[in-house]
């Protein structure tokens, strides 16, 4: 979970990636890759969109915990 994945889109490419997430196994679920408890009381689920794919947080409550998100774009990747 922590390494991410990549996204390409006209002709760029940008890294997705959370590094406090828990290292949990992606699993298939309706065309839609989850991993649960990816944070605590958290799932991080992926969808597939024509227009792009879709990142979605489900919130198991009202409490939040710390969620952190990096973004890497073609210039950083390219350092790498």
């Amino acid at each position: 979970m922590g390494r991410g994945y990549r996204l390409r889109a006209g002709g760029g490419e940008l890294r997705v990636r959370h590094p406090l997430a828990d290292d949990v196994p992606a699993e298939l679920e309706a065309g839609a890759v989850v991993y649960r408890g990816a944070y605590p009381g958290v799932d991080l689920v992926y969808l597939a969109d024509p227009q792009g794919p879709q990142e979605l947080l489900l919130l198991a409550g009202a409490a939040v915990p710390r969620l952190e998100v990096e973004l890497s774009s073609p210039a950083e990747l390219a350092q790498e």
